[in-house]
């Protein structure tokens, strides 16, 4: 794609904005939703998903999930108790649509943001004159310099985000009597 088509795709001066439409999800037949939060199967699955964040691909996380509930459904029913059939795609919908994960949300901004900074450097900060010679657009310059550090800043925090434990157990302390 040339440096032209590029702009184009970005933006398009003419048409204005185009309209898109607006996906509605609907959380009432995911069963992961209908769940208890408190369930501990539930809770256990969700601080499974936010460890494995950053360190496994997607759709290995939902295949270790998947397998994981599996193994408690069928514990639950070897008591007699019921359990409801959920599937691996069930699961991925949930985790992707219904449950807001920060580490992938800022991890996608961090990813933007790079896409933006090599579009700049590619077609927006150094342009060729009509003698060609490369010139520097001093606004675009800045906008790329600001987005560089709105981009470390994400990484900083996404840095602070890998280095929170998640379903650690926390110490009680003793009640100090006088």
């Amino acid at each position: 794609m040339s440096g032209n088509m590029i702009n184009q795709a970005f933006i398009d001066e003419d048409e204005g904005p185009e309209p898109c439409d607006v996906m509605e999800e609907d959380h009432h037949d995911c069963p992961l939703c209908q769940l208890n939060s408190s369930d501990p199967i539930l809770s256990k699955m969700n601080a499974m998903e936010e460890s494995m964040t950053g360190q496994v691909s997607a759709q290995e996380i939902y295949r270790t999930l998947y397998v994981f509930y599996r193994h408690q459904k069928g514990e639950l029913e070897r008591q007699g108790m019921s359990c409801p059939e959920i599937t691996e795609e069930q699961i991925a919908k949930h985790y992707e649509k219904h449950k807001i994960n920060l580490k992938n949300i800022v991890a996608n901004e961090i990813f933007l943001a790079n896409e933006m900074q090599v579009h700049f450097r590619a077609c927006q900060i150094a342009t060729r004159d009509s003698n060609g010679r490369k010139t520097l657009d001093s606004k675009s310059v800045d906008q790329w310099i600001r987005l560089s550090k709105h981009k470390l800043d994400l990484v900083k925090y996404y840095n602070s985000l890998a280095k929170q434990k998640v379903g650690q157990p926390v110490g009680i302390k003793p009640y100090e009597f006088n």
